[in-house]
């Protein structure tokens, strides 16, 4: 992946977000140094991949909130978080508000 920009890993976070991603699993996953895909999506993303993993996980988080009918627990679980007081505490600081209260004031 050397001289390359980080699309397939773009990718391959999108794709795999609700796996337990981290910044040494993909690096692993792409044959590189954790040090340098860290600074090549830094540079090239302007967000760290814990940023853009959270990112991924919170808009899924999101669309599922509003266009499903699926229990808070399972959208948690289906988007990486195994803990539910950890999904709630990160949606709350990611959309100023808790998920339940995130689905009351976009649902129609």
């Amino acid at each position: 992946m050397k001289n390359k920009d980080i699309r397939p890993v773009l990718r391959y976070i999108e794709e795999n977000y609700a796996l337990d991603l981290s910044l040494n699993s993909l690096a692993e996953e792409f044959v590189i140094s954790p040090f340098y895909l860290s600074r090549k999506f830094k540079a090239e993303t302007g967000f760290t991949i814990n940023q853009y993993i959270i990112s991924c996980r919170m808009g899924e988080a999101e669309r599922l909130l509003i266009f499903s009918d699926t229990p808070i627990k399972a959208i948690a679980i289906s988007c990486g978080y195994e803990s539910l007081s950890y999904f709630y505490t990160t949606f709350k600081r990611y959309t100023g508000c808790t998920p339940q209260e995130y689905q009351n004031k976009y649902r129609r």
